[in-house]
């Protein structure tokens, strides 16, 4: 019997010491799950600007949309009369008479029709006629993704590209058409027709 307990009693020992080694993780464990969490993480912090930037340059085709909209308004309340140039307002700065842009004593055309409406990723609209614009757009340190050009007497290309030289040529129209064009911040340009 003592032969029988000492076996039984060796091999209960071979168990517990080969459950003692084996226990926990090993390297290669840990480090591909730590390779997938970073992977995970790496996905999220590439995507995550890109839906940022993809969502400034959705509310800047909103604004580009509310200020088409206001130039329709402007001139049923005008009787169908062009825009004329004007100083670009500045949408978020107050005037020198200290009030907020749209109800300024010079925004004369759009101002009171934008009052309050455009988002935080709009900075300044200016209105230019064909006159001053020339129908040619350039790119430029100027040329902020928050800065929205309104051309009078212009229409919108067919493509929202610029050409090789960084330029955005906006096609002849009837004196009362615009253009309503801003620079997107993931590239190119957005442009609205307001006919």
């Amino acid at each position: 019997m003592n032969m029988l307990k000492f076996s039984l009693d060796s091999t209960k020992n071979k168990k517990c010491q080969s459950k003692k080694r084996f226990s926990g993780f090993t390297i290669i464990e840990v480090v591909l799950v730590l390779a997938i969490a970073g992977l995970i993480f790496l996905m999220v912090f590439i995507a995550l600007p890109a839906l940022q930037r993809s969502q400034r340059d959705q509310a800047r085709k909103m604004d580009v949309s509310l200020v088409a909209a206001a130039i329709k308004n402007w001139r049923s309340n005008n009787k169908g009369r062009s825009l004329k140039s004007e100083t670009p307002l500045d949408v978020n700065e107050e005037d020198e008479d200290g009030t907020k842009w749209g109800s300024a004593k010079d925004s004369t055309q759009l101002g009171p029709y934008l009052k309050d409406t455009l988002s935080n990723n709009t900075t300044t609209v200016g209105v230019y006629d064909s006159g001053n614009s020339g129908g040619v757009y350039r790119v430029g340190p100027e040329d902020t993704e928050g800065h929205i050009t309104v051309s009078a007497g212009r229409r919108c290309p067919a493509t929202n590209e610029p050409s090789s030289d960084n330029t955005y040529t906006m096609l002849a129209g009837k004196p009362n058409d615009a253009a309503v064009i801003i620079v997107l911040e993931s590239g190119g340009y957005y442009c609205e027709n307001t006919q």
